[in-house]
């Protein structure tokens, strides 16, 4: 991640090619900002470092402004970045294939954007790719949009986690217990979130949160529930 912040990242831009020291002008690809953007969203949650959280905000909101189009209101995730003078056709992220589209690795940064750091446009657009995508008349495929799948378990069953005191054995319990829907608040959390959290760990789910709780086994049950 270091490498990546430091060599392939410039400002809101991520290179897709790093050679014999050095990078190629060659934009990377949705895939590249949006698996990317929800690693450094992960290693935020992982050190409590908000600048790796903020580096992934950053890449969202390129992907949003190079990657993205409404047409008639319906949300296209685009492969390649805007303008892009070497493609005859400019291909659309949304099936999975050997690895997960990018457009639904994107849709689930977005709504960790939205959920846990309360941005309101990334939510969204969120929203409005699921709506379109999950509730097509074509039906669901769920092979070609598993990614896509977890993206709308995170946005129904979303589990934001407060620690006010960052406690281990709190902690501990929680990346024990298997819930794909959980996020950590941190710094970058929006106040609504943050505010009147004074000692334990907090499970909150939409605007609401339940009662503190001080043992590691009582955080398990919770985030299991």
């Amino acid at each position: 991640a270091t490498f990546l912040r430091g060599e392939m990242v410039d400002g809101d831009r991520i290179a897709r090619v790093f050679h014999h020291g050095t990078t190629k002008d060659l934009d990377g690809t949705l895939d590249d900002y949006a698996f990317c953007a929800q690693a450094f969203f992960e290693l935020a949650e992982a050190t409590g470092d908000a600048a790796w959280w903020d580096l992934g905000a950053r890449l969202c909101g390129a992907i949003r402004a190079r990657f993205v189009e409404e047409r008639d209101g319906v949300v296209i995730f685009y492969l390649a970045p805007a303008g892009d003078p070497l493609l005859v056709h400019r291909p659309e992220s949304h099936q999975d294939g050997a690895i997960p589209s990018g457009a639904a690795i994107a849709t689930q940064a977005l709504l960790r954007l939205g959920l846990v750091a309360g941005d309101a446009e990334a939510l969204a657009l969120a929203e409005k790719y699921l709506a379109q995508r999950i509730t097509g008349t074509t039906g669901v495929n769920a092979w070609a949009t598993s990614a896509l799948l977890a993206a709308l378990d995170l946005y129904l069953n979303a589990k934001v986690l407060v620690f006010p005191n960052g406690e281990p054995a709190l902690l501990a319990a929680a990346r024990r217990t298997y819930a794909p829907t959980l996020c950590i608040a941190g710094p970058w959390a929006q106040p609504s979130i943050l505010e009147g959290k004074t000692a334990g760990a907090y499970v909150c789910t939409g605007p609401t949160c339940a009662p503190p709780v001080s043992e590691p086994a009582a955080l398990a049950k919770l985030l299991a529930g």
